[in-house]
């Protein structure tokens, strides 16, 4: 993370942070973790449309993953009605 310029500033520093906070399950996050070009994750969206679809895939996938893929857990936990959280895996491919 010290390598990298943050073009924009503290913004962009503290949406990292918050974002990996978010997605990390772990106690120690990993240079695979960052979204920042040293990283091996990147966001390839184009339109914000695309990076909000992503960023939704990523963080639905890791409350599955979080709760053992029990999909009532899952949606409890993002605040979502289990029919809806269904459609949405369906929408973005999630399968166990």
């Amino acid at each position: 993370m010290t390598d990298y310029s943050w073009p924009g500033n503290v913004r962009e520093l503290r949406n990292e942070i918050e974002r990996l906070v978010i997605m990390v399950q772990d106690d120690t996050i990993l240079e695979k973790d960052l979204s920042v070009p040293n990283g091996t994750t990147s966001f390839a969206a184009s339109t914000l449309h695309e990076a909000r679809a992503q960023y939704e895939r990523e963080f639905i996938l890791s409350k599955l993953k979080e709760y053992n893929w029990n999909v009532s857990q899952a949606a409890r936990a993002l605040g979502l009605e289990r029919s809806y959280l269904y459609r949405k895996m369906k929408t973005y491919g999630i399968e166990k």
